[in-house]
């Protein structure tokens, strides 16, 4: 995954994990399994950016995608 975006780890991350899914385990899976360089509070500033415009939700302090939305 090089060269890719805040906004492309974030969206990889949350389609993979099971929606809703806690913050700290997004940051994690980003973080390591993904091997991202970028740190840990330029996630936090994207995902304010996604829950403004609503391409993320928020459900309980649990993040998912929008799209899956039921």
């Amino acid at each position: 995954m090089e060269n890719r975006t805040i906004s492309h780890y974030l969206t990889f991350a949350l389609k993979k994990l099971d929606p809703p899914t806690d913050w700290e385990d997004i940051l994690e899976f980003v973080l390591t399994t993904l091997n991202s360089t970028w740190r840990p509070k330029y996630y936090t500033k994207e995902l304010e950016v996604g829950l403004r415009f609503g391409i993320i939700r928020e459900m309980k302090s649990k993040y998912y995608l929008y799209e899956y939305a039921k």
